[in-house]
């Protein structure tokens, strides 16, 4: 057998509510070890609720985050809202236990503009493949054939 050679292995791992590469050491001859590498996970926003969380994200999906209620560190919590509306900003970033932004918010979508003379059945050409425009979307106006818009 080597002198000074650890046979055993270490399995360090983070705590619940924790991420990260944890790793055990030993700085110093004689030291105690040292567990570093986990950094504290992020939980997501709050949807609105009128009497758990009046506070919350209105028109906010529940969860709020696609990634579920946690968010590892150093991931993304891709925001969700309530069908016809729109999430801004979509992605908030998890870093040591604070999403950045720290919130986000639930804007209404638009619908469709009322058919008027000589519009197309699909009256916008990025409605082709849905009903509702999202918040800040485009209208590029569709007309019958033989006709343009003005």
């Amino acid at each position: 057998a080597v002198e000074g050679i650890l046979r055993d292995a270490c399995n360090a791992s983070c705590a619940a509510g924790y991420s990260g590469n944890p790793m055990a050491r030993c700085p110093l001859d004689g030291a105690e070890f040292v567990f570093d590498g986990c950094a504290a996970d992020c939980v997501a926003p709050r949807p609105f609720h009128a009497y758990d969380s009046p506070g919350g994200i209105r028109n906010a999906a529940d969860p709020t985050c696609a990634e579920g209620d946690s968010v590892s560190n150093s991931g993304f919590c891709t925001a969700r809202c309530l069908p016809g509306f729109s999430a801004a900003p979509k992605i908030l970033n998890c870093s040591d236990g604070n999403l950045t932004p720290a919130t986000f918010g639930c804007v209404e979508d638009c619908h469709a503009p009322d058919h008027s003379p000589h519009m197309d059945d699909v009256a916008c050409a990025e409605l082709v493949v849905g009903a509702v425009l999202p918040h800040g979307g485009q209208c590029t106006p569709r007309c019958e054939a033989g006709y343009r818009p003005n």
